[in-house]
């Protein structure tokens, strides 16, 4: 295997096959220790672990809430961090995610980290994602909170789609509030069209 360098990119070339060429990126915040791929996979470069430099990751998987994500832990100075392999692959190619933003698998599967396959969006357009594009029906799964949700405060288009998850009855009104970071009662305000005023649609 040969790797070239080249202004932040990194391009490794597999010597059984000449014609399979991938490019690499490092993993933000892990410069010099870490690489990650354009088709999701994570290269270890650590200095201080010779042996195990160009060897690819084996990504740990996390089931909770019923969803599986790839994960590794990584470590430098000592120090480990579980980070989730979809973030890595984004941020290294396309940089860090805007606060209050969440990674989207557009095909549904959480395990599909090719940087094709992600793009970043609202907490609530994942959601409605998963309802309009994937076709999901019965009550959402426990999703993203706090850190990653990052706001409590809604915006206009947040609101709308607030109100088109009550009028399709695809969760809870303290369901909507966890996800969104408010008050049951601001999601009723909302589903009414009595806060954060919009077209009027009566839940069904």
């Amino acid at each position: 295997m040969a790797v070239d360098f080249a202004w932040g990119s990194f391009i490794v070339h597999d010597m059984t096959n000449p014609c399979d060429s991938e490019e690499w990126k490092p993993v933000l915040g892990y410069e010099g220790y870490y690489l990650a791929s354009r088709s999701g996979l994570i290269m270890s470069i650590h200095p201080y672990r010779p042996r195990k430099i160009g060897t690819i990751l084996k990504p740990k998987t996390s089931k909770k809430s019923g969803k599986e994500y790839h994960y590794l832990n990584l470590s430098v100075g000592g120090k480990v961090k579980t980070t989730k392999i979809h973030r890595m692959v984004y941020e290294a190619f396309m940089g860090k995610i805007p606060e209050g933003l969440v990674i989207n698998h557009k095909n549904g599967v959480k395990t599909d980290n090719r940087l094709e396959n992600l793009e970043v969006m609202t907490t609530g357009e994942n959601v409605l994602h998963g309802y309009r594009v994937l076709g999901r029906k019965g009550k959402a799964p426990h999703h993203m909170r706090g850190e990653e949700t990052g706001r409590a405060k809604l915006t206009n288009a947040e609101a709308e789609e607030i109100r088109y998850i009550c009028k399709h009855r695809l969760m809870t009104h303290k369901r909507i509030a966890e996800l969104y970071g408010i008050s049951p009662s601001t999601v009723g305000g909302i589903a009414y069209n009595l806060t954060y005023q919009g077209p009027y649609v009566e839940p069904a």
